[in-house]
């Protein structure tokens, strides 16, 4: 072996390669070497450009395998040589894609009756009904066969990975005929290698293409079937009986059972996603139609009737049926389907004193489900617990105008992140005014976008230490014992500066409007509801959590993790209709039962769905991620150092504003329960 041969194979080993990749690229060195005659690290880029030539046009070889040769020929310049490499000199084929050959059942039938030996026959039947890979198959165990459970577990598979297929009776039954009839029994291996397959290795990856190709030939199916080939049958005639993708991909590439912690079933039910499937198909189809029935010349829009209109007719399906689902409507309406079902897999809970066992399936763990993210939940809760300083806390509501609602519906992420960094902006200066607390303090806040009904309802929730670091950070500064800070103060400030940030967002061209609010694209309407908006009366809430500080923390951890409604406040889903409890703040928060259609209940479920990567909880001042890990032992030490009195007050800011209409205040008793009804 030459020194640059051992070089590479060091760095490849270094790097925990398969051993058929390792064999793979060293060949492929090699072979650049016997083009050439000279060794490979005194070649230029030319050379290489001339190289890849010769696989295409000589060799012929496919796009795909010229890849992969490519990639092995970067691996040994730039790892093992240390030279540059340009993508622009030395392209990528580009890769085809075609369909793979699939056998009927009858096919396949004939195939493994057609096997030459007894071994060939069991090779072909575990590789169609197990769908494992040829290298998987030659690796199999006899302790990987589990009768129990009716899997067969797959050690290091491609890419190292292990993985449980599926046991079907048949095949279990086959392998133990199979069994019966081996003179001599094997130890290790269930496909043996050796004239007599009782060796100590398993059998080549050769032995299953040889036998395929010899059962193909003898079965008039021609040469082009291969092992592979009875993988796509056996994902093919999955598909073709009733399963579902993610079945298969459980099957073939990932593990069936996955040890996670799942949750309980999530209320939308199959029929309100098959209804609301249901409304995308028809809203495509009337838009299809609306495209055909439309003719544009110079005079305007030509109706079907050959009138003529300077606006389309809106069709009847449109006015019948809600707004078009986008993609994200339907994963998350579909995550709900699928949860705690078996099309997501399940996992095995034994228990430790009998032994019972029993399968629960895994749960969806979007976190739009209203019955998901437990785990996340209480990891949550115990990390913010961590945070908690001993001193009183204030909970304190900002919440926007029922007038800016449908703009924030069409701009939710610029809005919603408007609505985050203005309330944290506000009270952050109002609590470093000397007139005030005259101190730096730090929170998280929570967003909410619902009320009781599921209504459009965008409020942050903020949770607030009562007190801050003066500006040297030498010592504590408590807040007022009977208030935190001025409400009036909070609303002024954050109304100013939510209008500035609307305002500025406008003129550079941010904000988008669409269908009923296009007029507000003009400047001049966009300043009068700005004007409107400003005359108002904004809603700031703030009072103490009497419950105490880790109790609003538990209650909050409650609805940081999942939007709108529970499961526990369903009540029935009966011809279209569904019924769910909500409690009415307007009359002492008396509890009563609405009743909506599917498709408005869909509707409003949907209103608070977020776009993607948007964080609805957001940490500030000394709790912030930049500032926590120095400025929370301070706060901790000063506060040693200068205990509050013991029974001060907690502060409370007031009595209660109107605007928190999704029962998010707490009782003396720590309960949860609604203040004044919305403005709406």
């Amino acid at each position: 072996m030459t020194q640059l041969r051992r070089q590479m194979l060091e760095e490849l080993e270094r790097r925990n390669y398969s051993l058929s990749t390792i064999r793979s690229y060293l060949a492929t060195i090699a072979d650049l070497a016997r083009y050439f005659g000279k060794p490979p690290d005194q070649l230029n880029p030319e050379d290489i450009r001339r190289y890849q030539v010769y696989l295409l046009r000589e060799r012929r070889l496919a796009p795909n395998t010229v890849n992969q040769r490519t990639g092995a020929l970067r691996f040994f310049f730039i790892t093992t040589l240390r030279k540059p490499w340009t993508v622009a000199d030395t392209p990528y084929p580009r890769q085809t894609f075609r369909l793979p050959k699939v056998l009927s059942q009858d096919q396949v039938a004939r195939l493994i009756e057609a096997a030459s030996t007894p071994f060939c026959r069991m090779i072909l039947m575990t590789l169609y009904a197990t769908g494992v890979r040829r290298a998987e198959l030659t690796n199999l165990r006899i302790s990987a066969i589990d009768s129990e459970r009716m899997v067969i577990h797959v050690r290091e598979g491609k890419g190292g990975k292990d993985r449980d297929v599926m046991l079907s009776t048949r095949l279990l039954e086959e392998l133990r005929q199979y069994w019966r009839g081996l003179p001599k029994k094997p130890k290790v291996w269930l496909f043996p290698g050796n004239r007599w397959h009782t060796g100590a290795r398993p059998i080549s990856t050769k032995v299953p293409w040889q036998a395929c190709r010899d059962a193909a030939v003898r079965a008039g199916l021609g040469t082009d079937i291969h092992p592979h080939t009875l993988r796509h049958c056996f994902a093919t005639h999955l598909l073709e009986a009733g399963a579902d993708l993610r079945t298969i991909q459980s099957y073939s590439d990932t593990a069936i059972w996955k040890r996670r912690q799942s949750t309980c079933t999530s209320p939308i039910s199959t029929s309100m996603l098959r209804r609301a499937r249901w409304i995308r198909w028809a809203n495509r189809k009337a838009h299809r139609r609306k495209k055909r029935r439309i003719a544009v010349n110079e005079e305007g829009p030509v109706t079907a009737g050959g009138g003529r209109s300077g606006s389309l007719r809106r069709p009847k399906v449109h006015r019948q049926q809600p707004a078009l689902l986008n993609r994200l409507h339907l994963k998350v309406l579909t995550a709900i389907e699928r949860c705690r079902t078996a099309s997501l897999g399940g996992h095995i809970d034994a228990c430790s004193t009998c032994g019972h066992q029993a399968i629960s399936f895994n749960s969806c763990r979007n976190r739009h489900c209203p019955r998901c993210q437990a785990n996340a939940r209480d990891r949550w809760i115990e990390a913010r617990s961590r945070d908690l300083l001993p001193v009183p806390y204030a909970h304190v509501v900002f919440t926007l105008p029922h007038e800016l609602a449908p703009l924030a519906l069409q701009n939710k992420k610029l809005v919603y992140d408007l609505l985050f960094k203005v309330s944290a902006a506000t009270l952050m200066e109002v609590a470093a005014n000397q007139k005030h607390l005259g101190a730096e303090i730090g929170f998280f806040s929570v967003l909410h976008t619902w009320n009781q009904k599921l209504e459009h309802h965008p409020h942050v929730h903020c949770i607030v230490p009562a007190g801050g670091l003066a500006a040297d950070h030498r010592r504590w500064i408590p807040s007022h014992p009977k208030f935190l800070l001025p409400v009036g103060a909070l609303k002024e400030v954050f109304r100013g500066k939510f209008t500035d940030a609307l305002k500025t967002a406008f003129h550079a061209g941010k904000l988008g409007f669409h269908g009923n609010m296009k007029p507000l694209g003009r400047p001049k309407v966009f300043a009068e509801l700005i004007r409107q908006t400003y005359r108002k009366d904004w809603v700031v809430y703030c009072k103490r959590p009497f419950g105490g500080a880790k109790h609003v923390l538990r209650y909050r951890g409650g609805y940081t993790h999942r939007i709108a409604i529970s499961n526990h406040r369903l009540v029935s889903l009966d011809e279209g209709t569904v019924t769910f409890r909500w409690r009415d703040s307007a009359h002492k928060n008396k509890k009563r039962r609405m009743s909506l259609t599917v498709d408005e209940f869909l509707r409003r479920f949907l209103l608070h769905v977020l776009p993607r990567g948007f964080v609805p909880i957001r940490h500030f001042g000394f709790l912030s991620t930049r500032n926590r890990s120095v400025l929370l032992p301070l706060c901790r030490q000063l506060i040693e150092a200068d205990p509050p009195a013991q029974g001060a007050p907690m502060p409370d800011c007031g009595p209660p504003q109107h605007g928190m209409d999704c029962g998010d205040v707490l009782n003396a008793a720590g309960q949860c329960c609604c203040s004044n009804a919305s403005p709406q």
